[in-house]
């Protein structure tokens, strides 16, 4: 007796099936990323994603150096995935993230010591070109003197290869306990940096 071929018919093409949809789930997704978050993956214009420096003085008069890097929202090894992955999603569960967050990494040299932080980031969907940052420190890598941290960056835009920031710190003592003075204006002052691009 013969065996039916009929179910693995059907598998090789639900197998078919799935290989089309998720590559069409792939290139699509590029392609609508280039008009939704140009600010990552456009191909006519100057990107945020990449690498900056620059430097400035703290509070304190510290001079340091600062480099930045924004990752790409989404990589491609992570698009493969998820144009594969069955899209379930439970009954009234937020999405974790907006369409124009990004992170990063910024690294701050100085004579004081390396300072490392994690950047969380979003990007202004009105002018693609406006954003806001904020700054997370280890805390397991406090420097033995007194500091000023980053913290978050206001008035922050790009714009071709010029990157303008203006930071806001936190002062921490070596036993990581915060301090401010509003008496004093270095607690509360705002510092300007310039940014340019990292040609790799």
């Amino acid at each position: 007796m013969k065996k039916p071929r009929g179910c693995l018919f059907s598998l090789v093409v639900l197998v078919v099936a799935i290989l089309v949809l998720g590559t069409i789930s792939f290139f699509g997704g590029k392609f609508i990323d280039r008009f939704r978050r140009p600010w990552a993956y456009s191909q006519t214009e100057p990107l945020l994603i990449g690498k900056w420096r620059g430097s400035y003085k703290d509070p304190d008069g510290v001079a340091k150096s600062l480099e930045m890097e924004m990752f790409v929202p989404e990589t491609d090894d992570k698009r493969w995935e998820n144009a594969f992955r069955t899209r379930r999603r439970r009954s009234g569960r937020p999405r974790s993230r907006s369409i124009n967050s990004f992170k990063g990494a910024t690294v701050v040299v100085s004579p004081l010591g390396r300072e490392e932080y994690e950047i969380w980031g979003h990007v202004h969907r009105d002018d693609y070109h406006q954003i806001d940052m904020t700054f997370e420190f280890d805390e397991k890598q406090i420097l033995k003197v007194n500091n000023f941290y980053l913290h978050h960056a206001e008035q922050s835009r790009w714009q071709g290869d010029e990157l303008n920031v203006t930071l806001l710190f936190v002062y921490r003592r070596p036993d990581n306990s915060a301090y401010s003075d509003s008496a004093d204006p270095r607690y509360s002052k705002r510092v300007p940096v310039h940014l340019t691009r990292v040609e790799l």
